[in-house]
């Protein structure tokens, strides 16, 4: 019983999606690759137990120079001291 259930389950679902139509489907809005630039800066505080206390400012900038590369960054001072930078899509061919 439980097989036929399963196999019924099954033709069921097959059945469904062989009668599925191509436009049910919506069409991509928007391009994948966009050149909207952006950026942000944000100041922040930590106080950490063991760590100890400072501030850092952390920044982000997306779609530098008319490319799709985006750059992000932060430095900290303080008991701790560091800082950091990344750089995040960057194409070697274009698209």
């Amino acid at each position: 019983m439980k097989r036929l259930l399963c196999a019924g389950s099954v033709l069921v679902l097959f059945a469904a999606s062989a009668r599925a139509e191509a436009d049910l489907y919506p069409d991509r809005r928007r391009s994948q690759y966009q050149k909207d630039s952006g950026y942000a800066l944000f100041p922040y505080f930590y106080d950490l137990p063991g760590i100890g206390n400072g501030y850092g400012l952390f920044g982000a900038a997306t779609n530098v120079g008319d490319t799709y590369t985006d750059l992000i960054g932060t430095f900290f001072l303080g008991d701790v001291d560091g800082e950091a930078v990344g750089v995040n899509s960057l194409h070697l061919v274009d698209k």
